[in-house]
């Protein structure tokens, strides 16, 4: 009688497995647990995205290196579910960026204030109808009438 051949082929995880961020080893390696971990404990694992400290207890979506349990890859960070005062309130802003390409226009609107700012630089715009300028230099070229208009002006 002939021996059987038995050959061992570990599980292989494939598709996406959620698992949880435990924490980073000291060579920043990202450490996960997940179902099917094939270790007691949380193991390194490769990532798509940048990880830090804040990450850990998030849940993650691995996927496995050639189906392989023993070497994850993260590929994205799970968002929790908003809550349905949060959704609303995502409901209610109105913040759009659009892009008109024949007009060239790029039109940024928000609900309260609008900053854009550059080192010491600020451009600030309220709801009020304010504009606010600042910065350490603030210089205003015209190859036209350069002109300052209000219901008062002052200066100094």
């Amino acid at each position: 009688m002939k021996p059987k051949d038995i050959s061992f082929n570990p599980p292989t995880l494939d598709g996406v497995v959620i698992g949880m961020v435990m924490g980073l080893d000291p060579d920043r390696s990202v450490l996960v647990v997940f179902p099917g971990n094939p270790s007691d404990t949380a193991i390194p694992a490769r990532t798509t995205q940048p990880m830090s400290s804040a990450d850990i207890g998030c849940e993650v979506a691995l996927m496995f290196e050639a189906g392989n349990p023993a070497a994850p890859i993260i590929v994205g960070r799970l968002l929790r579910p908003a809550e349905p005062s949060e959704i609303e309130e995502m409901e209610q802003v109105p913040t759009t960026v659009q892009i008109d390409g024949g007009e060239e226009t790029t039109l940024v609107t928000g609900k309260e204030m609008i900053v854009l700012r550059c080192g010491r630089a600020s451009i600030s715009l309220t709801k009020a109808g304010k504009i606010l300028l600042r910065g350490t230099y603030i210089s205003s070229r015209s190859s036209g009438m350069n002109r300052i208009k209000g219901g008062s002006v002052h200066l100094n």
